[in-house]
């Protein structure tokens, strides 16, 4: 437009008649149309600053145009001073926004700084919470009680612990780094790698066994292969390995403890069953633990229950408790007693009275405490009517003992008379003067008549004690008559042996007694017929003592 024409001209243009421009001068609400305009560049240092337009309502003369001419440089002046102002007014805005902005990013910057320091701090706690869970995962790992190994995705050592090392041997120095193969390449390496390698595959955790014998000796352990991920990715292996070479021998000797206790039960049983005997063991609920085949038989016979039926069962559940109440009751007593009792225990049958004689005894754990009960019974009915009948056979032959007894013991004087006679008659008759051949016959005769009268003593007075008579008599008696009556009998037997007999009797020991000549002559006759009985040759000696004298007696 005109603006720009005069502007890039850098030159006035002036039009005296402005009426074909179509321009107007608006003034509040009015409009006037120019009838003249200048328009006149505000140059400075050759350049147009501005264009001054001026509109008039008459046509100027040469004093406006000379007033136009002399404002131009000064205006240019002005308007160059002005647009320095506002140059220096936008650079100090300009300034002032910047220094705004500088000063909102040195705060920014300063909480940068406190959020850079914060997260610096915690960065750094947090690294030494990982040093220090690194730490203690490694005291972990160092002491706990299996070898721990771990593998990248190639089976490269990056770790093992010092059970590890204990186990294998082999110092960690020269395995980090390096393979199963590279360490063992001709042994077990390529086995241990293959498996490690498949679990890798697979990527889930596998249990299972492996064995050793780096150092001579066979030693089996336990491994776990725990796959390492970082996100999806597998990063490598780790192997936990416990030694369980005891506890594979523990339990071989177990299982050998076991074999052996299922024999011996076997024969227990085999012994149980072929035994005649009812036995069998109830817990102390009195639920059925074993029965053996003979109780077996009588449950089947008398209650038509089969042994597997019980076992684990209280027999009350099949006969009912009124029925077994006399069992619960023995149970009860041995349970409370803690010592083994015997029973008998009488059963009404088609046939008479079953009687069985029945031991109950408790069974102990190792701690004392009671866990069973074991029943031993058995049928005695025949016995105990052999036992009824011998009774009565002893009490018949008992009373006709006494019968016995009461008539010897009763007759006794009647029984030695006619003994008594033949022996004082034979010695009357040896008091005459006979000849040697008749003396022979009647001192035979004597002989053999105070031999049979001490039989018949003796025979009399086992009669006697059996009768319950027997007693000691107090008369007078003189010690040479028992003597004299010793050496009659015992002599001939000494004299017929070759033997002498000799007596010894102190002057102090009296003659003239109290008491029972008859047993006090028993009683050294039966000591003498020893004497003579036991002696092969010599003499026999008969010494009397007085050992001791009180006014009761010597």
């Amino acid at each position: 437009g005109l603006l720009g024409q005069c502007a890039k001209g850098l030159q006035p243009m002036e039009f005296q008649d402005a009426a074909g421009l179509g321009l107007r001068i608006v003034w509040g609400q009015a409009a006037l149309e120019p009838r003249a305009m200048c328009f006149m560049p505000v140059v400075q240092a050759g350049q147009a600053l501005a264009v001054l337009v001026l509109a008039a309502l008459e046509p100027m003369d040469a004093d406006a145009h000379a007033l136009l001419e002399a404002c131009g440089p000064m205006l240019a002046m002005n308007l160059e001073i002005l647009q320095r102002n506002v140059k220096t007014a936008e650079l100090l805005a300009e300034t002032r926004s910047q220094a705004l902005a500088m000063q909102q990013q040195a705060a920014e910057l300063e909480e940068k700084t406190v959020e850079l320091e914060a997260q610096q701090e915690s960065l750094t706690r947090t690294t030494e919470t990982l040093e220090r869970n690194r730490a203690f995962m490694e005291a972990v790992l160092e002491n706990v009680n299996a070898a721990i190994y771990v593998k990248d995705s190639d089976g490269v050592y990056t770790f093992v612990n010092s059970d590890w090392e204990r186990a294998t041997g082999i110092r960690r120095e020269a395995v980090l780094g390096r393979s199963t193969l590279d360490i063992n390449p001709m042994g077990q390496g390529q086995q241990f790698h293959d498996a490690d390698m498949q679990t890798l595959r697979a990527g889930q955790l596998v249990v299972t066994e492996e064995s050793s014998d780096t150092d001579g000796s066979l030693r089996i352990f336990q491994v776990t292969k725990i796959p390492m991920r970082s996100g999806a990715e597998i990063t490598g292996l780790c192997n936990i390995a416990i030694d369980i070479t005891e506890r594979k021998l523990h339990e071989e000797r177990i299982q050998k403890a076991f074999a052996e206790v299922e024999q011996s039960k076997k024969l227990i049983q085999a012994v149980l069953d072929n035994s005649p005997t009812d036995i069998y063991l109830k817990d102390v609920e009195g639920r059925f633990m074993l029965i053996n085949e003979s109780f077996a038989g009588y449950l089947k016979k008398h209650l038509n229950l089969e042994r597997k039926q019980l076992i684990g069962r209280r027999i009350a559940e099949f006969v009912g408790e009124e029925a077994d109440a006399w069992g619960m009751q023995t149970d009860a007593q041995v349970l409370a007693k803690g010592e083994l009792m015997e029973f008998e225990h009488s059963i009404a049958r088609d046939w008479g009275t079953e009687v069985r004689q029945i031991f109950k005894f408790p069974l102990r754990d190792g701690d004392g405490r009671i866990y069973a009960i074991c029943v031993i019974g058995q049928d005695v009915s025949e016995r105990k009517q052999l036992q009824e009948q011998m009774r009565i056979a002893k009490e018949v032959a008992e009373e006709a003992t006494k019968a016995k007894s009461d008539f010897l013991a009763n007759m006794s004087h009647e029984i030695r008379t006619p003994m008594n006679a033949i022996i004082g008659m034979s010695h009357l008759a040896l008091q005459t003067q006979l000849d040697k051949k008749q003396r022979n016959y009647i001192e035979k005769v004597h002989r053999s008549g105070e031999n049979l009268l001490g039989i018949i003593n003796d025979i009399l007075d086992f009669s006697k004690i059996e009768a319950g008579k027997m007693g000691m008599e107090t008369i007078p008696l003189r010690l040479e008559d028992v003597m004299d009556n010793l050496a009659n009998l015992v002599g001939m037997k000494a004299e017929d042996k070759g033997l002498e007999l000799l007596f010894s009797a102190p002057p102090d020991v009296p003659t003239a007694l109290l008491g029972d000549p008859l047993r006090l002559g028993q009683i050294l006759i039966n000591l003498g017929n020893n004497a003579v009985k036991f002696t092969e040759k010599g003499e026999i000696v008969v010494a009397i003592e007085k050992v001791a004298e009180d006014a009761q007696g010597v």
